[in-house]
């Protein structure tokens, strides 16, 4: 029996020693190889695991971890069907009560735009302007970071004009958000509308005035018109330039009208009533108000 057993052991050690019984390890070498797998597994950019772990994240009710994976989907070589997919739950981070993790989600979005061919970006548009819209182009402002709303009036820009050419039937929200963004005061977003009304004016409108004549764009062009005049007074030469040259390109795509706007221009026999009154003596404006009292 003992040299059975001694034949056996030698017969092991052999095949040990030559490489046949991969699984003959110790405990410890064995639970460090699953740990080294699994550390593989999880670690940033091993895999589509990885990846999908991080979106789930996106959804963690807790802020830190959403901002942990999306600070790590920063640094992920990602492929082009993952950055597709990516592309929703990062809008839905628009929204995010974190202003970091808004903030993230936005450069991310804007570094995929960046990158991406004309047809990834326009088959975006239908989920990306409708969040923008919400964002920036409402009455009450719904981002009150002012640093994020610059940061997404530059997503909007480059957006839009890597796909200008397809750009008509999104006019309306186009033209929400430069409503929505002259509302506010801070230079870099207005510098940022006034790109967009430049992008409108040169690349929508034309073809639209061509096709349908001015009178059915001059309402549009107006109110865009409307809404930046205002800002020829704002103390930042930067924005006053940038307002001119939105006014420039909106004025000959079918608003001629605002010209006499612009100019302030009026008829002869129209005088302002503040300007009227301001000429009569106040002892005079009393008689004749209490003549005409007596009168009726």
């Amino acid at each position: 029996m003992k040299s059975v057993l001694a034949l056996r052991k030698s017969q092991v050690g052999k095949a040990a020693a030559a490489g046949q019984l991969r699984g003959l390890h110790s405990s410890k070498d064995s639970d460090d190889e699953e740990d080294e797998a699994e550390d593989a597994d999880t670690a940033p950019g091993s895999g589509s695991a990885t990846f999908d772990r991080l979106v789930n994240l996106l959804g963690d009710p807790t802020a830190a971890s959403r901002q942990a994976a999306l600070q790590q989907l920063c640094g992920l070589p990602l492929g082009g069907d993952q950055r597709k997919s990516l592309l929703r739950p990062l809008l839905l981070r628009f929204a995010d009560p974190s202003e970091r993790c808004r903030e993230l989600a936005a450069s991310i979005f804007e570094q995929w735009v960046e990158g991406a061919d004309v047809a990834d970006v326009s088959g975006s548009l239908p989920f990306l302007l409708p969040v923008l819209v919400e964002r920036l182009g409402t009455e009450a402002t719904a981002e009150p970071s002012e640093e994020l709303r610059s940061a997404l009036v530059s997503l909007t820009t480059k957006a839009l004009f890597k796909v200008r050419a397809l750009l008509r039937p999104y006019v309306a929200e186009i033209g929400s958000i430069v409503l929505g963004v002259c509302r506010d005061n801070y230079p870099p977003a207005l510098r940022g509308a006034c790109a967009l009304m430049v992008l409108v004016g040169r690349e929508v409108l034309p073809p639209m005035v061509k096709s349908m004549g001015g009178k059915a764009v001059q309402p549009y062009s107006a109110r865009l018109i409307e809404a930046v005049l205002p800002h020829l007074h704002h103390r930042h030469s930067s924005v006053r330039v940038a307002v001119l040259e939105a006014l420039e390109h909106v004025l000959l795509a079918g608003a001629g009208q605002s010209v006499e706007t612009l100019v302030g221009w009026r008829m002869q026999n129209n005088v302002p009533i503040a300007e009227f009154y301001g000429k009569i003596p106040f002892l005079l404006l009393q008689v004749l108000v209490l003549r005409r009292l007596v009168v009726h």
